[in-house]
């Protein structure tokens, strides 16, 4: 079953590095490509950067994490929006005003939330449960037959 879940994973990963990519929400590709799985052969767990959550679903008012100014300076250069220091420093301290006053413009309304993540699940997650399934099947129909071939040896 793991080779089925690290299958599944490069299928998910590139799934939403390509969803970031064509909703114009990948400024600089660190998001998406810290993506990282921790696969066993009886489970799968995706983890990501703390902040893909709020690229695709927007971030709700109130507390901002201490280095959020110099990221939203590092998003504005990553996206070709800055222009020089000072400005830069303007927009972002009203950016970072903004979200923990109001929340992004995808929490507030006024822009969509991508869903990217749920999308990209919504579409790979039934073929990993056909795919676990069938194994399972061809699991069980395995230990069934040995036990009926045990039984059979008993007589």
């Amino acid at each position: 079953m793991k080779e089925i879940f690290e299958k599944y994973d490069k299928e998910l990963k590139a799934e939403i590095r390509k969803g970031f990519k064509d909703k114009g929400i990948n400024a600089s590709g660190r998001a998406a490509n810290s993506l990282r799985a921790d696969i066993t052969p009886t489970s799968y767990k995706l983890y990501g950067a703390e902040h893909i959550l709020y690229i695709d679903k927007g971030r709700g008012a109130g507390g901002i994490p201490r280095n959020f100014y110099s990221v939203l300076l590092q998003w504005l250069k990553d996206k070709g929006l800055s222009t020089n220091e000072k400005e830069d420093r303007k927009r972002a301290g009203a950016i970072a005003y903004n979200i923990r006053t109001k929340g992004s413009s995808k929490r507030r309304g006024s822009r969509p939330e991508t869903q990217v993540i749920e999308d990209s699940l919504n579409d790979t997650l039934p073929d990993l449960f056909k795919a676990l399934a069938s194994e399972r099947a061809k699991e069980y129909k395995s230990e069934v037959l040995k036990y009926l071939k045990d039984v059979d040896n008993l007589k």
